[in-house]
This record gives structure tokens, sequence and C-alpha cells, in this order.
């Protein structure tokens, strides 16, 4: 059986965008110091509110990202944005999922 990384490195892009949204989120001391990361995740927070979508770059494989027979898309990614969404804008529909390639993902976002 032949393994692709490719759920790993889309669950880990994910994961990387849910710790910056959960910190700028967070209102913690780290936040309001002032501290570069902070005010580079308020900003990464500001633009995503901004745009009124969580968008998501995702690979088409099955059970990660795939769209249904109504167009609509499913898997666990998808989930996983909606889930931000969710977290963000209290909204399960503001998200925007975008198929790329693996070697257009990070460009494209």
């Amino acid at each position: 059986m032949t393994m692709t990384l490719r759920p790993a490195v889309s669950f880990g892009a994910l994961l990387a965008a849910c710790v910056t949204i959960a910190a700028a989120c967070s209102g913690d001391s780290a936040a309001s110091s002032g501290a570069p990361g902070a005010r580079a995740s308020e900003a990464t927070l500001a633009a995503v509110r901004a745009r009124g979508a969580v968008k998501c770059g995702v690979s088409q494989a099955a059970g990660v990202a795939t769209p249904n027979d109504a167009g609509q898309w499913q898997g666990f990614d998808v989930d996983f944005c909606r889930a931000l969404a969710v977290a963000v804008f209290d909204d399960p529909a503001k998200v925007e999922i975008v198929p790329y390639t693996m070697q257009q993902r990070f460009s494209g976002l």
C-alpha cells in the first residue's frame, strides 16, 4: 500500500490557520501586549473577517475533500474549514473551498 502526504500536508496547513485564528481570538495578555506575533495574528484575523469567509485550499481526495453529487464539498478538510468558520463567524457556511494542486496551494491562498 502506497501512502501519500496529501492529508498530512493539508491538515498541517489547516492546523496552522486554526492556531493563528485561535491566537488572535484568545484576547490573552500576549495578544494585547503588542508582540510582533500577536500583531501578525490580529492582522490575519482582520483580513479573514473583512473577506467574510474562511478560505481553504484543498486537494481533492476521497475522504479529504470532494464535491458530492449536488456539488457541495465534503470530507475532513472541508469539515475542519467549516469548524474554523464557526469559530470566526459563528456560521459554518462562511467558507470558500478552493481546489488546488499541492504546488498551487500556498501561493494561491
